[in-house]
């Protein structure tokens, strides 16, 4: 979409929504001052150059969450050597609940999310 289109269409259902929304008499001059201090719209920051394709938009998105680890650090609350104390949201209740287990069923429910060396985890 051209830039001054946009501008100076995007301006109306803004100034609209400002009068909507404070319904007062104020509002009607300082909208006014507006139009006037701006004949040419309001600026807008759109993105310049190329603009990355939906696919790319997505692969993106979906490295983000599978770089990173299945159980976030700062879940952790404790270690004793033996066992681990971490907060996670509970199915009943959805709530945020501590959860005691060994370390060994701990690694064994981090395992689940590791791949082996050179196996691709997107495509």
């Amino acid at each position: 979409m051209p830039e001054d289109l946009l501008r100076r269409k995007g301006q109306w259902p803004l100034r609209t929504r400002l009068r909507q929304t404070l319904k007062t008499d104020a509002v009607h001059p300082w909208v006014a001052a507006g139009c006037r201090q701006y004949p040419d719209g309001l600026g807008t920051n759109g993105q310049q150059g190329a603009v990355p394709s939906q696919e790319q938009s997505l692969a993106r998105y979906v490295a983000k969450y599978v770089g990173s680890p299945p159980r976030a650090v700062r879940r952790l609350a404790r270690y004793d050597g033996a066992r681990v104390t971490y907060h996670d949201r509970a199915p009943r209740t959805a709530r945020m609940e501590p959860a005691t287990v060994d370390v060994a069923t701990l690694i064994g429910r981090m395992g689940q999310h590791t791949v082996p060396k050179g196996c691709k985890r997107i495509r």
